[in-house]
């Protein structure tokens, strides 16, 4: 292609390819050449560049690349700009690779082999306990899930939850020991709906959050572009980006921040249950908000419910005289 072209060009140290079938079907192409090579995705700058990105990635660690990084196009480069258009503008040599080592990311390996420990060492091995970020019910790298119907108030909940954490208060016969940094991503609250909310909360708590950073947020309705689905890996990339000493991450809620995702199929949550796990890895509880099944367990398929630790059902308490 053009771009492949001008990338060999401009690298002549490299060997520059490109699928057979075009941007669109990086799939149909046999990568096994790839293997144990060193592996860097130059694609357009645009949404279906990063789409291919982040196929080609995969099918490269697939094909048994040694690793693979992603080249990130900076943000005020202009829309669709590739290889091509940086051949067009006289880049040479030096300035390729300068730009190419500065804006690569997204470094993967393959296992190096799996650990193997004997039950002596295990035994032996000195293991921090996990401790609770809200107890009893959120432990340090924990998973956890909350569910309702509609109008039952989870959102509430979670807010709740959050500024406990955040402050190191007391919610319900819950308690945070100490302040933890939390990052909520709403996916559906109005912007004014979710400030009165927090208001609301501060006046009743009557603390503030430890520090600044404590409470952080990211949502739909202050976003200046569409949120993608953090079902796909562009939109964990773009959490992970947020998650500097975060302790806590609250996800409310699920339909509205994966809306690709097939709810009933076991296969739709394989994407989201890695990616739990790669943050159970870096030290990082979750806790996701979701809704509430016609059986009145969560909606969706059971497999959900595999990796967490806790899930509460909230249900409306009818009072009669």
């Amino acid at each position: 292609s053009k771009s492949a072209h001008a990338a060999q060009r401009l690298l002549p140290d490299y060997i520059s390819t490109t699928p057979l079938f075009g941007a669109q079907s990086p799939d149909n192409s046999d990568w096994s050449a790839l293997k144990n090579r060193v592996v860097i995705v130059w694609g357009d700058n645009d949404e279906a560049g990063r789409t291919f990105d982040h196929k080609v990635k995969a099918l490269a660690l697939a094909a048994g690349a040694k690793s693979v990084s992603i080249l990130a196009i900076p943000k005020d480069f202009p829309t669709k700009w590739d290889a091509a258009d940086a051949h067009a503008e006289g880049w040479d040599k030096k300035k390729t690779l300068a730009f190419v080592q500065t804006n690569q990311q997204q470094i993967s390996e393959l296992h190096k082999g799996l650990k193997i420990i004997t039950l002596d060492e295990f035994l032996l091995k000195s293991i921090k306990p996990r401790k609770m970020i809200l107890a009893p019910i959120i432990s340090e790298k924990g998973a956890v899930m909350i569910h309702a119907y509609r109008g039952i108030g989870k959102t509430h909940i979670a807010l709740a939850i959050a500024y406990s954490v955040a402050t190191g208060s007391e919610f319900l016969k819950w308690y945070a020991p100490i302040p933890r940094k939390i990052l909520l991503v709403d996916g559906e609250m109005p912007e004014h709906t979710l400030q009165m909310r927090l208001r609301a909360l501060a006046k009743a708590i009557g603390k503030n959050p430890a520090q600044s950073d404590y409470f952080q947020i990211i949502a739909r309705d202050f976003q200046d572009e569409p949120m993608p689905s953090l079902n796909s890996p562009e939109g964990q990339e773009m959490v992970n980006k947020c998650l500097d000493g975060v302790d806590l991450l609250i996800l409310d809620n699920l339909s509205t921040l994966c809306p690709d995702a097939k709810e009933n199929e076991a296969d739709g949550w394989s994407s989201m249950q890695g990616w739990l796990l790669q943050l159970r890895s870096r030290n990082i509880a979750v806790l996701i908000v979701h809704h509430s099944g016609k059986t009145g367990t969560q909606r969706g398929t059971s497999r959900k419910e595999d990796i967490l630790d806790t899930v509460i059902t909230l249900k409306a308490l009818l009072v009669s005289d």
